[in-house]
């Protein structure tokens, strides 16, 4: 009888995993997952699965690897799966909304994280998740609410701060933004994105001094900052530190040349200083960089109205009105330089465009234009 049963076990060993239990080959194949082995993790979760079929942190762990490994079809049909055998349990909807978002499908993705919170509220990753979509999709207030679930949850997250400060920054909610700051920087007061992402809502604010003490704060822990050179430098030049405020601009431009803003507005500076030659070389050098910046146009045609090139400041008028067509300044400038190329009409058209867009010191202007050269 012993003899029996020995030769049905050694028969059958090679089919039950050489004796090993299903548990065993599991935690094997976890094992073999963390150390970024995905071959030998699905194989030894597989022969998990041929002890065990009904194994729904094996079929997870499975669709884990097809996922590392870029396999988003396969790994969605494991994880549907493990749901089929544990419908409550949300990770397998969270890894599934994961997969989707890999893919692209961000509908799909959307749908499968709120199944998640259906089934677990508090699963503040979810909320996470959807904010980072909506907030990449340019919805930024939706996004911020996101956010704020997640933080509701569990508020001693930085990241999750930050994400909200960086959600309400861009929907134009600077005040939120930095109430937010403060909460990650009490968290971490070494936080270089919170401070950053603070003294540029204190710039936009016109809280100067504060935007300085951030951003300089953020340049002592990291002098290659070029972004921040540039914030800075702003935020002098606007209280009129010129030469501080060029030398952050040629910091910021000496670390990334690519950077149209610093370009931008050290052309200003150079303007302002009645540097016309190396505020033109610079301008030109803003709109080359982003030719969607009506502000730069503006500039340019500026600049070649002080260097007398009229036709070249209605060329640069005529794109900053393109791309913002409601720019009263635009048409003011505008109207100036077809007065002086003697286009009285466009002048008119001008000026008559200011008076509809501005009722203050720009209309005023235009006002004078207009009677002076204007039936």
């Amino acid at each position: 009888m012993q003899l029996r049963w020995l030769l049905i076990w050694v028969c059958m060993a090679p089919f039950l995993g050489w004796g090993q239990s299903a548990t065993r080959l599991y935690n094997e194949a976890r094992e073999y997952y963390l150390a970024d082995d995905f071959i030998q993790a699905r194989e030894h979760v597989r022969l998990a699965l041929k002890l065990q079929k009904t194994f729904p942190d094996a079929w997870f762990l499975l669709g884990q690897c097809y996922r590392e490994e870029g396999k988003y079809r396969k790994a969605l049909k494991m994880y549907r799966k493990a749901e089929k055998l544990t419908p409550t349990d949300p990770e397998y909807p969270y890894h599934a909304a994961l997969a989707y978002e890999d893919m692209g499908k961000l509908k799909q993705a959307v749908k499968h994280y709120h199944e998640t919170l259906r089934l677990d509220e508090r699963y503040f990753f979810a909320y996470d998740r959807l904010g980072t979509i909506f907030f990449k999709a340019g919805a930024y207030s939706s996004a911020a609410d996101y956010f704020q679930q997640s933080i509701d949850i569990d508020p001693l997250r930085e990241e999750a701060h930050i994400w909200l400060a960086r959600a309400n920054y861009d929907a134009g909610e600077t005040e939120a933004t930095v109430v937010s700051c403060r909460k990650a920087l009490q968290l971490n007061p070494n936080s270089l994105p919170a401070m950053r992402l603070r003294g540029r809502s204190f710039l936009v604010q016109g809280e100067l001094q504060a935007a300085v003490n951030d951003f300089s704060e953020v340049l002592r822990q990291d002098s290659s900052d070029a972004e921040t050179f540039l914030n800075r430098g702003v935020a002098l030049l606007v209280v009129g530190l010129y030469p501080d405020a060029l030398q952050d601009l040629n910091r910021a431009l000496d670390l990334d040349t690519t950077l149209a803003n610093a370009w931008w507005n050290r052309a200003t500076l150079h303007f302002e200083a009645g540097r016309m030659e190396a505020a033109w070389a610079d301008v030109r050098r803003a709109t080359e960089l982003d030719p969607e910046d009506s502000e730069a146009w503006l500039l340019q045609g500026r600049i070649a109205f002080s260097q007398r090139q009229y036709r070249e400041a209605v060329k640069a008028y005529d794109r900053c009105l393109d791309l913002r067509g409601e720019y009263a300044e635009a048409y003011l400038n505008r109207g100036e330089a077809h007065r002086v190329l003697d286009h009285p009409k466009a002048a008119c058209k001008d000026w008559m465009r200011v008076l509809e867009l501005d009722d203050g010191p720009l209309a005023e202007k235009a006002e004078q234009w207009l009677l002076i050269n204007c039936e």
